[in-house]
């Protein structure tokens, strides 16, 4: 009790890191059961709440997009199986509720953004001046960049002309920052002008959302990409694919498209190597594959064909064990299979499975990220407790009805 006061405290600077990640779970735990209810049942009362925890929860992790469409689409599929026209008010009122969440805050940011970036092209005009008569109180009176990137602090002469000489060249070339300047510790000013250019150089945004790093998708889906995910070689490389393809001024997705119907090879080597770098960051898919084998085996009817299956689904398993690299593919066939299966028994399992390759969505279009992996993936320890109790309850029914079976056997007899 005395040493609670004093740990706390302690604590306290962490909860930065911790925070997030267990706010983020917390909320996806009860968008599942919210889900589940919604789909058992379409009250106002569990339209609203979902709606408005969905909103919320896409006002603080944008990165559930990937499955909103998807949830939206089902809610409506529901709907309309029970009733459109006494339902549709409902929807209404559930996407009303969901953009009223972020909406006004989305607004907001772009207000923001685009004042910022007048003072962006206040300061680039500033320093476009002769050096000796650029007013260095100007630019480090104007807020460009709030608490997200760095601030002017006292700038100087030569750090306007790092960025003039090293900085502003680059970026017109490339479109990006240079990436030996991107953690400078002595060039934090120059590097804040680089920023400005390439603020300056975007077009206007009506959707402030940001799922990629520093550099865009592009670094995710390059033909540098390792099996760490991630890859900013490209930009340095002056023969990579990106500072030749002609498209620099294209939205990102349409060079990624172009880069990939010109090397369709690269599409599975790099899909491999974001998997594989998922995998080798947690044991999930090593248990959860395991427990699914185990519980179509229990679950099984015992006939013929039945037998040879689970026989398969045992070998299977072992050859898996010998070439680890298979257990994230059987991973995701294993959820998808889940996912058809709930659809057609009409259980609980689909908002599990949906949060999961939501996860796995996330990992081939952005990169595998310990911090998102655990937003998501922790799913299948859900899925993975269901599948063990209903395996367990499917063996004593078993047991119940072979002991029946042999009460009536006996009683017969008698």
């Amino acid at each position: 009790m005395i040493a609670s006061p004093f740990i706390f405290t302690s604590l306290l600077p962490y909860s930065v890191v911790l925070l997030p990640d267990t706010l983020t779970s917390f909320i996806n735990f009860l968008l599942i059961w919210l889900y589940t209810n919604l789909r058992n049942s379409t009250s106002y009362r569990n339209f609203i709440s979902f709606s408005l925890l969905l909103g919320i929860s896409f006002l603080l992790k944008a990165s559930l997009v990937i499955i909103i469409p998807v949830i939206f689409i089902d809610i409506v599929i529901i709907c309309y199986k029970k009733g459109l026209k006494k339902n549709l008010l409902k929807v209404v009122l559930s996407v009303f509720i969901f953009l009223i969440c972020w909406v006004p805050y989305n607004i907001w940011s772009i207000h923001q953004y685009r004042k910022n970036l007048k003072n962006c092209d206040i300061i680039l005009a500033e320093i476009d001046k002769p050096l000796s008569d650029v007013n260095l109180a100007n630019i480090n009176n104007l807020n460009v960049f709030g608490s997200i990137k760095p601030e002017f602090k006292n700038i100087s002469i030569s750090e306007i002309q790092t960025y003039k000489n090293d900085i502003e060249p680059f970026i017109i070339k490339t479109g990006y920052l240079p990436y030996s300047y991107l953690k400078s510790s002595t060039d934090q000013n120059a590097v804040a002008l680089g920023y400005c250019k390439i603020a300056s150089m975007s077009k206007k945004s009506f959707f402030m959302i940001t799922l990629i790093s520093n550099y865009g998708a592009l670094e995710c889906h390059n033909e540098y990409v390792s099996n760490d995910g991630l890859s900013n070689e490209w930009i340095s490389d002056p023969n990579s694919f990106y500072r030749n393809d002609g498209l620099k001024d294209k939205p990102d997705f349409i060079r990624i498209l172009n880069f990939y119907s010109q090397n369709p090879k690269q599409f599975f080597i790099i899909t491999n190597s974001k998997l594989k770098s998922f995998q080798g960051q947690t044991k999930v898919p090593y248990w959860f594959v395991s427990i699914f084998i185990l519980h179509l085996i229990l679950l099984s009817k015992k006939t013929k064909l039945s037998l040879i299956i689970d026989i398969l689904l045992i070998i299977i398993l072992a050859i898996s064990m010998f070439f680890s690299q298979m257990f994230i593919y059987l991973f995701i066939c294993s959820i998808i299979f889940l996912l058809f299966r709930s659809l057609n028994k009409k259980d609980n399992s689909f908002p599990l499975t949906l949060i999961i390759l939501n996860g796995v969505g996330y990992i081939l279009v952005a990169y595998s990220s310990i911090r998102y992996n655990t937003y998501y993936i922790f799913s299948a320890y859900i899925l993975a407790a269901l599948m063990i109790t209903i395996s367990i309850n499917k063996v004593f029914q078993k047991k119940e009805n072979k002991s029946t079976d042999n009460f009536d056997v006996i009683s017969n007899k008698d």
